[in-house]
């Protein structure tokens, strides 16, 4: 089996290159994170080339946050060369909800590109099963109050993994289900630890794809989980030394940079489901 530390170790190790189409609000904070983690990111989201730069990428992240027209062009676009190179995918449906154009670009994003993992909180994932959404703005709640439930039908229904953040994070990947509960209440002030979440998973995937442990049942899955372990456990201790979501944000990033494998193995903590 993959434990976190391990696939931590061949993050630092492969050091993939993670391209992004993504919100621009939340991207420099996400480079960094990535940065931290020994990844290396590229921002590429122009039409004209960013088939050319998921061509040259170990993975790919699709990000619904600040779409336009031309974005959502270039995503698909990049996609598909992904899917032709065979890395891997993450889709992170940002407010999903919120329009009719955020709610067709995912359905477009799912039904030609059949991402390798999608991500994203609770109400998020339920949209794309009932494309129901209640709240305001880009905060919604969902209808479904099983967040595991919700997370082992979007993983059914799309053939992928699916990692649904929260309090309580569900990682799914169709029989295997997995939740893990670390993190702080500070994530929630800082923006852009959602579309930090998804990256993570991301490169943790790039980084498993890039060896032979990718072709081992279940790494995928298991790598899911380191992912959003790291994140989780380096919240935890970010908090312990910050004043404030400032400081905060600083140390995640400080943290994330210095998390060993062998603390990592030693704190995660996940417990297993049947569904």
């Amino acid at each position: 089996m993959l434990t976190p530390g391990d696939a931590l170790a061949l993050v630092r190790q492969k050091r993939p290159v993670l391209h992004h189409i993504m919100n621009q609000v939340t991207m420099s904070f996400v480079a960094n994170g990535v940065l931290a983690l020994g990844g290396r990111p590229m921002m590429a989201r122009h039409p004209a080339e960013a088939a050319e730069a998921a061509g040259g990428a170990d993975g790919l992240v699709l990000n619904l946050g600040t779409p336009a027209p031309e974005t959502i062009e270039a995503m698909l676009l990049a996609g598909k060369a992904a899917r032709a190179k065979g890395i891997p995918i993450v889709f992170d449906p940002v407010g999903v909800g919120l329009s009719a154009m955020r709610g067709d670009a995912a359905a477009r994003i799912l039904e030609e590109l059949h991402p390798t993992a999608i991500c994203g909180n609770a109400a998020e994932l339920s949209f794309l099963l009932t494309r129901e959404w209640y709240g305001k703005g880009i905060d919604a709640a969902a209808p479904v109050s099983d967040p595991v439930e919700i997370a082992v039908q979007v993983a059914r229904r799309y053939r992928c993994l699916a990692v649904l953040t929260g309090k309580t994070d569900v990682i799914c990947g169709g029989r295997l289900i997995a939740t893990s509960g670390h993190g702080d209440e500070w994530l929630t002030l800082v923006t852009g630890t959602g579309c930090l979440a998804t990256s993570i998973v991301a490169l943790f995937l790039a980084a498993v794809h890039l060896t032979e442990a990718g072709s081992k049942p279940h790494a995928s899955w298991e790598a899911s989980i380191a992912a959003v372990c790291t994140l989780g456990i380096a919240a935890e201790e970010a908090r312990s030394a910050a004043a404030g979501p400032g400081t905060f944000q600083q140390e995640l990033l400080d943290r994330l940079y210095s998390l060993q494998p062998a603390l990592l193995n030693s704190r995660a903590e996940v417990r297993l489901h049947s569904r």
